[in-house]
């Protein structure tokens, strides 16, 4: 059958795109919207609307890559898995002894980063939140102190802000709150962006 026939408007086709990088993801607790690179060298992008009934999506590699000898990955819920087999066939095991290579921890764990690597000094990883992926508000901040998203904040200036859904970062698959402005100036804004951002007490 010709591949260069043409495509009629109006026509119904069942597309399949293959593998593809997340360039953008947005999540305001109603919709989520991912851009993605694919085609020849990723020169190619997509929108895709995560939750349509039409979109399979299969996590497959986390951006940090491969999993090295020496090293330990976590997750959101800082669930731990340690690196074992030499280079080229390294798989993940986690504290409970269960063993799986890098594409099924991602694909049912994910996002998930490493953390340590043995003689490589680690930074502080600064935007890793848990977020309750029921919208309940219910977080974690980076540095372990619970926090409630469904309240109100202030800022430095004492302007309100409220809870507007999730980001989630390009390079580390970390995810921070995104927030609105209470007079709605501001829209989707970073949690670190907003200079001294904290909780109206009730």
């Amino acid at each position: 059958m010709s591949e260069d026939r043409k495509y009629e408007v109006g026509e119904t086709i069942h597309l399949q795109i293959g593998r593809a990088k997340v360039v953008d993801y947005y999540d305001d607790g109603e919709t989520r919207i991912m851009r993605i690179a694919h085609g020849e060298d990723g020169a190619l992008e997509t929108m895709i609307q995560v939750h349509s009934k039409d979109v399979t999506i299969t996590r497959v590699l986390p951006p940090a890559g491969e999993p090295k000898p020496n090293q330990v990955w976590t997750n959101a819920e800082g669930k731990l898995w340690f690196t074992v087999g030499p280079v080229g066939n390294v798989g993940l095991i986690d504290q409970r002894g269960n063993r799986d290579n890098i594409h099924g921890v991602h694909r049912d764990h994910g996002p998930i980063w490493p953390v340590w690597e043995q003689g490589k000094p680690q930074e502080k990883k600064s935007r890793a939140w848990y977020i309750a992926d029921n919208m309940s508000g219910e977080a974690v901040d980076p540095d372990g102190v619970k926090v409630d998203l469904s309240g109100n904040f202030y800022d430095a200036e004492g302007a309100t802000w409220y809870w507007l859904g999730v980001h989630v970062g390009e390079e580390d698959g970390a995810a921070e709150p995104l927030m609105s402005r209470g007079d709605g100036s501001r829209r989707g804004v970073r949690w670190s962006a907003i200079p001294g951002i904290r909780p109206i007490k009730k």
